[in-house]
């Protein structure tokens, strides 16, 4: 994980992966060997937890890598298996905590503001853009002893944009990326990661605020009306459990007082919808009225009408091909004749994709979209 260094191939038998938009990737990896090929690869040594990442390719195409986090051997069949996640899992696990810490209080000791967080160890970014603060969370943990990691950076970007980081708060690295992503017009962050020169590292990529959203410049078609065709399996899952025509935030934690905000619309009921109702406290440390507002607004928003998810797979091998797609990605699903949805070409974002070794088809799905 550390280095990138000494890539070790393993004859699996079984492999299973997963990518998410905003989440670590997930991987799973079984394996049978006899006694004597179990010594040789030393899985025991070669694999262990956290220090190891477990790496899932389809050719050049690196799929997902992480730190190795469980494993298990069951000497009877000699089967062994490990499980992974992406770098993003591994940031949990580390805090927006400078060097200085280790000198310094994390509270003022005297004075009219004793026992309040001591700014001399505040994590603070003034007129920064998104990608900027990214960067500088992750240069902060690699400042620190064993925070190292193989990355690499992209552009900084255009904005401007003030952060602060309490130390007393012990806010993860991981949970203030999440933070970023779920701000109002907040920006995407994906670490991609990449085999170059024979070593593991990861493209930090992040948006700003002239391209919040990361996706790739070409649009994938996904063709279900020739009679032989790429694509297969394809579901549609619809859900009205978010639904809300009143919505309330509540928010304040950080500043000790309590915030409400309130935001309504008669959309549902004017369409023959029951009064439905929601709190959300996803919201819960913003200190501000203004930007409260703004959540609770874009929350019903987004409860003001049914939802719907697409999946579908596609032939790795087929045009598109698995080296050209990745979460993110928008595409174009072109139908005729289906028995559920009607005749025409429907625009839609892909936000997650699976696959198995045992299969050339990969799954995919996409965002959620209004019904109506």
């Amino acid at each position: 994980m550390v280095t990138g260094d000494r890539i070790q191939t393993l004859p699996t038998s079984e492999v299973r992966w997963e990518r998410r938009i905003l989440s670590p990737e997930q991987m799973d990896v079984k394996l049978t060997l006899a006694p004597r090929a179990h010594q040789l690869l030393d899985l025991r040594n070669s694999t262990v937890e956290a220090k190891t990442a477990l790496v899932v390719s389809d050719g050049d195409v690196v799929l997902g890598a992480g730190p190795i986090w469980e494993r298990e051997y069951d000497d009877t069949t000699g089967r062994w298996s490990g499980t992974a996640e992406g770098i993003w899992a591994l940031l949990e696990h580390a805090h927006v905590l400078p060097e200085s810490v280790t000198t310094l209080p994390l509270l003022v000791a005297s004075g009219d503001d004793e026992g309040e967080p001591n700014p001399a160890v505040a994590t603070t970014f003034t007129a920064s853009t998104w990608p900027e603060i990214v960067q500088g969370l992750l240069a902060q943990r690699a400042a620190r002893p064993g925070g190292a990691l193989p990355l690499v950076f992209g552009p900084a970007g255009t904005g401007a944009h003030d952060k602060s980081y309490e130390a007393s708060a012990f806010k993860t690295i991981g949970e203030a990326l999440t933070d970023l992503t779920r701000l109002v017009d907040g920006p995407e962050l994906e670490f991609t990661p990449q085999i170059v020169d024979n070593k593991l590292r990861w493209l930090v990529r992040v948006g700003d605020d002239a391209q919040p959203e990361i996706q790739s410049i070409t649009r994938h078609l996904f063709d279900f009306t020739p009679r032989k065709r790429s694509v297969r399996a394809l579901r549609v899952r619809s859900s009205g459990r978010g639904l809300a025509s009143e919505m309330w935030g509540t928010g304040g934690r950080q500043a000790a007082k309590a915030l409400f905000s309130r935001a309504w619309s008669p959309q549902l009921i004017d369409a023959g919808f029951p009064r439905m109702e929601a709190v959300s406290s996803s919201h819960s440390t913003v200190v501000e009225q203004e930007t409260l507002d703004r959540y609770t607004l874009r929350d019903l928003a987004q409860a003001s009408a049914p939802v719907e998810w697409w999946s579908w797979e596609f032939h790795a091998d087929r045009r598109p091909r698995l080296t050209d797609v990745s979460v993110g990605d928008l595409c174009t699903v072109r139908l005729k004749g289906n028995r559920y949805l009607p005749d025409g070409e429907y625009e839609r974002r892909i936000v997650a994709m699976s696959g198995t070794s045992k299969s050339r088809w990969v799954r995919v799905t996409t965002d959620e979209v209004v019904t109506w």
